[in-house]
């Protein structure tokens, strides 16, 4: 790979492990009840992570190389890291946290092994107040009753079913 690339890819892994350890470490002590750890798509980035270690053993790296795959496996890092879920003062989504008054309704749909959470959250650009977007947070089976029952307790009123898409 050429050096050109090697710095791309470094300065877009680097920005995404800062931005995502920032989400950390800011909402990491909001969340009592954390996502379900190996999703699909946190799956992925555990393979991207594993090819990655295993492409640093190459003979024929360059310093580049190595500053890419240490910056990548930087943001595999951070991406496992930060969580989402839900807390006392709202939920976090994609490692942003949203406030429970910006949070219109919820749904949720069981699966076999997990649930499925859908919140519908207040715009954020004002120029679109009505704007609104769902968000998903996927639960695992251990903490099913637990979810159920702090968002009836807490954000019962908001409960709504939601067409399916």
């Amino acid at each position: 790979m050429g050096d050109f690339w090697n710095i791309v890819f470094s300065v877009i892994f680097g920005g995404v492990a800062v931005v995502m350890f920032y989400r950390f470490f800011k909402t990491n002590k909001k969340l009592l009840i954390r996502d379900r750890r190996f999703s699909g798509i946190r799956i992925g980035f555990v393979l991207i992570g594993i090819v990655t270690m295993l492409a640093m053993f190459s003979s024929q790296n360059t310093t580049f190389d190595y500053v890419r795959s240490t910056l990548t496996l930087l943001c595999v890092s951070s991406l496992m890291m930060a969580r989402d879920g839900i807390g006392e003062e709202g939920v976090v989504v994609g490692g942003e946290f949203y406030k429970w008054k910006e949070c219109r309704a919820w749904d949720l749909i069981k699966k076999d092994h997990s649930m499925d959470v859908f919140f519908t959250l207040e715009s954020r650009n004002k120029n679109k107040p009505d704007q609104y977007k769902t968000k998903t947070v996927e639960f695992d089976e251990k903490d099913m009753d637990n979810v159920v029952q702090f968002l009836t307790l807490n954000q019962g009123r908001k409960k709504q079913r939601m067409k399916k898409r």
